[in-house]
């Protein structure tokens, strides 16, 4: 946001859940450790299909840009629906909006100006294991693979290493995961804080001009 987007009166508005809120709160704690103030922080209920007024009070508030922390189909609505309002500021989306399921209920239109923070960017044309991947992702499932597939994909790969290296005691592949550096994922290369972090990036990612094809635009370093 301060860096691509030079905002300064940031809007949230989020999914009424511990997922919204424990996003909306998080970012407007961290914006406000970074000298912003959140003009307008609004909430919609899990079964909601109207948005408007949340959008409108958010652009009343003078909201030049705004985080959404959303679910695929109220995310591919709440898209929609910014653009029938006319809103113009830039949005910033969680990685819902981004899945297959959400993208098909839009159109390029929708996406004009749409921001997106993703685990993983899943990039068939970066060749090697990630082509691999997506391809027998569509191939199974048929529809294209996107960053939750490919998380529990590496993650499941990641406890079949474990299991091979110690065994299924819980204590020692708990153990065995405290201690892995740089294990090598399609998505990610995994190393374990004191925390249990062990994924410390996420790609920030946008339609390219339009169409429904998103590309990375940069990488966030997570402390």
């Amino acid at each position: 946001m301060t860096t691509q987007l030079k905002a300064t009166k940031p809007g949230i508005l989020a999914i009424q859940n511990d997922f919204g809120q424990g996003g909306a709160g998080v970012a407007a704690k961290r914006l406000e450790e970074a000298g912003l103030k959140v003009v307008a922080n609004e909430a919609y209920g899990q079964n909601d299909k109207d948005f408007s007024a949340q959008l409108l009070r958010l652009r009343s508030a003078g909201a030049d840009v705004i985080f959404v922390f959303c679910y695929p189909a109220d995310g591919a609505l709440l898209l929609r629906q910014s653009k029938a309002l006319g809103l113009k500021m830039p949005i910033v989306a969680s990685s819902a909006a981004f899945v297959p399921a959400a993208l098909q209920l839009l159109s390029p239109a929708d996406l004009d100006n749409v921001w997106g923070v993703v685990d993983a960017f899943v990039d068939p044309s970066a060749g090697g294991r990630m082509k691999d991947f997506a391809e027998r992702y569509k191939a199974k499932f048929g529809t294209d693979a996107d960053a939750y597939g490919l998380a529990y994909y590496d993650g499941a790969m990641l406890m079949a290493e474990g299991m091979r290296q110690v065994g299924t005691e819980p204590k020692a592949l708990r153990d065995w995961l405290a201690g892995v550096k740089a294990w090598p994922g399609i998505g990610h290369a995994f190393t374990f804080d004191a925390k249990g972090n062990g994924v410390h990036d996420v790609a920030v990612v946008k339609a390219k001009p339009g169409t429904k094809a998103l590309e990375a635009i940069t990488t966030v370093k997570l402390d």
